[in-house]
């Protein structure tokens, strides 16, 4: 039955986002924002990105350059 299953859903389109970290502030310091202000994240320059996947982690990836669009290169799949 499973690869019935995914034969039919291998087409089937699902959203995805990279989290590439993560900041607390003030809601105050929220509401200030303009363009052009930048919000310090966690995440340390060259360190993976996580992947979820219906909002659950499910790879870690390196952010990296497809032509002039940036793109993910799977690096691990996260166990369960």
């Amino acid at each position: 039955s499973r690869p019935t299953v995914e034969k039919t859903v291998r087409g089937v389109p699902i959203e995805i986002a990279a989290e590439l970290g993560t900041a607390r502030i003030r809601l105050r310091q929220l509401l200030d924002l303009q363009a052009g202000d930048v919000i310090p994240l966690d995440a340390r320059l060259g360190q993976p990105a996580v992947v979820p996947v219906q909002g659950k982690p499910k790879f870690t990836a390196h952010v990296g350059r497809i032509g002039n669009r940036l793109g993910l290169q799977v690096a691990d799949v996260m166990s369960n």
